[in-house]
């Protein structure tokens, strides 16, 4: 059992409730594989650390809750 208290038994009930909005953004994914983010940027050129820059910010306004419209 989980340290708040989740039983097995609540836990399909709350995933079901959380994958229609996060799918609807994309970001469903994430919650079921994993997301590993490289700290490492010193092997890569100038271009492609804006576009890191530029996909972490994507990434940060997708999961924010107040991103996500009822």
């Amino acid at each position: 059992m989980a340290s708040d208290g989740m039983t097995s038994f609540q836990f399909p009930s709350i995933k079901n409730k959380m994958k229609t909005p996060l799918g609807a953004y994309d970001v469903w994914e994430i919650v079921e594989n994993g997301f590993i983010d490289s700290q490492d940027e010193s092997a890569i050129s100038a271009i492609q650390k804006e576009i890191l820059k530029e996909l972490r910010k994507e990434r940060q306004e997708r999961l924010s809750f107040s991103s996500i419209k009822h």
